[in-house]
Formats: structure tokens, sequence, C-alpha cells
């Protein structure tokens, strides 16, 4: 099943190298083309930086950021069990996000020590790219589900917390009498 996963990581990375050849293709020539007028631009951007072109102007620091961000969720994802399976399949879901998106910016970085963003939103100010997405959107996903999973924890322990109270409250109580 894990590498079913990393199947799907690839994919995905697969996907983003196709849609980054269509921009250097078709939008790098003439700089960008409006798509919905108002709202998305595809434009043609090389960014040096992290995800929505910040901290430009040290690629090779996010190309080895970048690459053992990847290897720890592929390891994570390869390794980690948890005895919640809706749980695990979650976290799973969004390890393939963020490996899929590492892995289509790292093979950008170290092919041309930048990596190609295209997407503008007008109300937005960041050109990111499918990979920028796929990593915020497993991020997000992962952490939401690690929130709610520790809060289902919490819960649990402060139930059984009250149980063992109440149990030793009877057992006094018994003992009383």
């Amino acid at each position: 099943m894990p590498f079913l996963l990393l199947f799907f990581s690839a994919v995905l990375a697969a996907v983003d190298q196709f849609l980054k050849m269509l921009v250097v293709t078709n939008i790098k020539p003439v700089g960008s083309m409006e798509i919905i007028p108002g709202l998305l631009n595809l434009v043609y951007l090389e960014n040096t930086g992290i995800s929505f072109g910040l901290f430009q102007g040290a690629p090779w620091v996010f190309q080895i950021l970048s690459t053992v961000l990847a290897v720890a969720v592929i390891v994570f994802v390869l390794l980690y069990k948890h005895p919640n399976r809706v749980f695990l399949r979650i976290l799973r879901i969004a390890g393939v996000l963020v490996i899929a998106g590492a892995v289509g910016n790292v093979i950008d970085r170290f092919a041309f020590g930048h990596v190609v963003d295209y997407i503008s939103l007008s109300f937005f100010p960041f050109v990111f790219n499918f990979a920028d997405i796929c990593v915020v959107v497993g991020g997000i996903v992962g952490a939401a589900a690690m929130l709610y999973l520790y809060r289902v924890e919490k819960r649990e322990e402060e139930a059984r917390q009250n149980e063992n109270a109440s149990e030793k409250a009877e057992d006094h109580d018994h003992g009383a009498d």
C-alpha cells in the first residue's frame, strides 16, 4: 500500500512537470496569458525562493531543504503506523500531496536552478504552481488530521481519567460501608 502511495506521488509530480513544460513552451515566449479576465492569469516566472516566491536568492539552500523534506515525508509515509485506519489514510493522502509537490519543485531546482511558477490570481499577491498547491493542501490536510486526532485522543484520555476517578470514588464509598 505505501508503494502505491508513492506511485500516486510520482503521477502528481509528473502532472506538475507536464504543466510546467506547457508553460515554458507556450507562456514563456509571450510572458502572460489572461485565462479568466480579472481573476486568473498564466504568467511565466522563475522562482529561486520557496513557495509563493518567498526568500529569493539562495536556490541551493532550497534544493537541499526541498530534497530533505521530500525524503522525510517519504520515510514517514512508508514507516508510520497508527491504529486508526481513517486517520492513517488521511495522513497518507496528505503525504502523497506533499511528496508530489516537493519532488516536482526539486526536479525544477536541480534541472534549472529555479522553480517555474505560473498561476496568478487577482486576489492573491503571489505567483505559484501546481506543486505549491499540492504542498499547501497536503500540509493543511495533514495538520488538520493531526489536530483532530490530538483532540480525539485528549477526549479519550479525559474520559479514562473520569472513569478511573469514578471507580476510585465508588471503591472508597464501598469501603466506608
